[in-house]
């Protein structure tokens, strides 16, 4: 059993919109205002449009033509488990079958924070421990500009006004927002993405929501073949 095939997001933080269904022990909000004046660069954007164009906005998720919403820094990564949390689980789980009590510490160990630990996804790509820390440590990077398809358009959601809209809570916070962008048909955050270099590959996560309940996060790998970047695989990670 993997964490993937969820329908629930395991290790959202509570910043994010979808944070009213967390189930780890994530329970303190989490500021995404950048501690430094870090800047995605230009690979980072090429790789982020790609996604953007074919994953986010040609999935259908994000169907009619409109405005999307994008979050202006880089967002908590999302990954599937490590493992070493795979064996953590089915550990417990076995003891769980053999009807051995489990306290509930052991049941909320963090499954969202694989620091220090190499990555291994589909198609044969591996991030190395320091690849990993890289991502985490670019969070809240300013993202550049995505150029959307033709009768799309991107709107940009700062730290600040994020925090604005949704200090009542989530529920107003997307009436809130809805109210601001009225021809808006989703918001969508990226994290910074994390490459190899042998062969040239890189991993992003992502997440795009349309209501307080009605969202998704997912994780693509791509690579850079005669000079562009390519989707070779993508996974679900969550659904609400």
């Amino acid at each position: 059993m993997r964490w993937l095939k969820h329908e629930i997001p395991p290790f959202l933080d509570v910043w994010a919109l979808l944070c009213v269904l967390a189930c780890t022990s994530h329970q303190g909000t989490e500021s995404l205002r950048p501690t430094s004046s870090c800047r995605l660069d230009d690979r980072d954007m090429e790789v982020l449009q790609v996604v953007f164009q074919q994953v986010v906005v040609g999935s259908g998720v994000c169907s009619d033509p409109g405005a999307v919403l994008v979050y202006a820094e880089a967002a908590r990564p999302e990954f599937p488990e490590t493992v070493e949390q795979a064996r953590q689980r089915e550990e417990i789980e076995e003891r769980i079958s053999r009807g051995e009590e489990v306290g509930e510490q052991e049941l909320t160990f963090d499954l969202g924070t694989p620091r220090g630990s190499s990555l291994e996804f589909e198609q044969g790509l591996t991030l190395d421990p320091a690849t990993v820390d890289a991502i985490f440590d670019r969070q809240g990077c300013r993202l550049g500009e995505l150029v959307p398809p033709p009768r799309w358009r991107v709107s940009r959601l700062e730290a600040e006004q994020h925090e604005k809209l949704f200090a009542a809570g989530i529920v107003k916070g997307w009436k809130r927002t809805q109210s601001k962008y009225p021809e808006m048909v989703c918001l969508v955050k990226f994290s910074a993405p994390g490459y190899t270099h042998e062969p040239e590959g890189a991993v992003v996560s992502y997440a795009r929501m349309r209501g307080p309940l009605a969202g998704m996060g997912g994780l693509v790998v791509l690579r850079r073949r005669d000079g562009t970047w390519q989707i070779e695989w993508q996974e679900s990670l969550w659904v609400s």
